[in-house]
């Protein structure tokens, strides 16, 4: 037209501004979206070392309840099916064993107006050997469960679950040692609370024709840095929480070792 005149610098910096922020936005939600999924993967139950000798801890999962309810969600589509991890690290006391045969819990997920029948899962300490026992509740058994031989005493260990292709794979010190299988069956993943250290009235459960089982007080020691996945854990990242050690936030007695003194043989059947 008459009396204009574009100068093509112009207009290449023109497109040049829109071209930088249609970028940046694009970069700002692809990071806020990740952001986003993975606080709903990854979740700091318990970012700190807490003992027994306080008071039970109870991770609500009712928001409605709890604005600041750390909701343990299910499996997020995952294709290999239903996938999830839970990493910690365990100190046990030597008072725990008294020879009885009974259940000290460490933590279960179920209701918190008593243990059975759900634990999903649930981790105990055999109070008649240094066993530690891992249930799993599942559709068709509410005491499907595995036990590891042999855990140290007054040492910290780490412990992962981890979930995945219809079985449960349990890892010491960033190893496998165990594997608890699901047969036409799945874990019974629920909404209730999670409680550590729950303060329990012991009880016998009485089955039909099976053993009963005795439940007692919680297990004497402590734990850290307690985590929950929405997805099963790579081999890299079961050792990265390894490595990571328990939590410093919360001083140790100077009796307690801390890593690295691991052993891989003390596991091995």
């Amino acid at each position: 037209m008459d009396g204009v005149r574009i100068v093509p610098s112009e207009v290449m910096l023109g497109l040049g501004i829109v071209l930088v922020t249609g970028a940046s936005f694009f970069i700002m939600q692809s990071v806020f979206d990740m952001a986003n999924t993975i606080q709903n993967r990854y979740i700091e139950l318990l970012p700190r070392t807490a003992s027994s000798d306080d008071k039970q801890i109870v991770f609500e999962q009712d928001s409605t309840k709890r604005a600041d309810a750390k909701q343990i969600l299910p499996s997020d589509n995952e294709r290999t099916g239903m996938e999830f991890a839970y990493s910690f690290y365990l100190m046990v006391d030597e008072s725990n064993f008294d020879g009885s045969d009974k259940l000290h819990p460490v933590f279960y997920k179920g209701y918190s107006n008593g243990i059975w029948p759900l634990q999903s899962p649930g981790v105990f300490i055999k109070g008649d050997t240094n066993t530690m026992r891992i249930v799993m509740s599942s559709f068709s058994d509410a005491y499907n469960h595995v036990d590891i031989e042999n855990i140290p005493i007054g040492k910290w260990f780490h412990v992962v679950l981890n979930f995945q292709k219809l079985a449960l794979d349990v890892y010491i010190n960033g190893k496998v040692v165990k594997k608890l299988k699901f047969n036409d069956t799945l874990p019974y993943t629920n909404y209730q609370n999670l409680i550590v250290f729950p303060n329990l009235t012991p009880v016998d459960i009485i089955r039909p024709s099976l053993p009963t089982i005795h439940y007692s007080t919680s297990v004497k020691g402590k734990i850290s840095n307690l985590f929950y996945t929405r997805y099963a854990l790579s081999i890299r990242e079961v050792q990265n929480f390894y490595a990571k050690g328990p939590s410093n936030i919360v001083a140790t007695p100077k009796s307690s070792e801390t890593p690295p003194y691991f052993a891989d043989s003390w596991w091995n059947q």
